[in-house]
């Protein structure tokens, strides 16, 4: 009889807890953007809440979700057979 190889599968680590309060490089992961898009969006006063503790800039956690929430577009939904009519 031949000697079967079981070859055994590591579970997923979950991934590590986020802090409450992010700095600016783990804002930019999070949402998955560059840090310059971060800055340009502070200096035009747009995209999500953010503080200043001292000169340093962060963002809460809470204010990133917020943000991701109120800037998700719900496709509308269609009938089927038909497409959009051009107005």
């Amino acid at each position: 009889m031949r000697n079967r190889r079981v070859e055994t599968v590591a579970a997923p680590t979950p991934a590590p807890a986020l802090p409450a309060i992010l700095t600016e490089a783990e804002a930019s992961a999070y949402l998955r953007i560059t840090q310059k898009s971060l800055q340009q969006w502070r200096w035009l006063r747009r995209g999500p809440r953010y503080f200043k503790h001292g000169n340093r800039v962060r963002y809460r956690l809470r204010d990133l979700d917020d943000y991701i929430a109120a800037n998700t577009i719900e496709p509308a939904a269609r009938e089927r057979g038909r497409r959009p009519s051009a107005a």
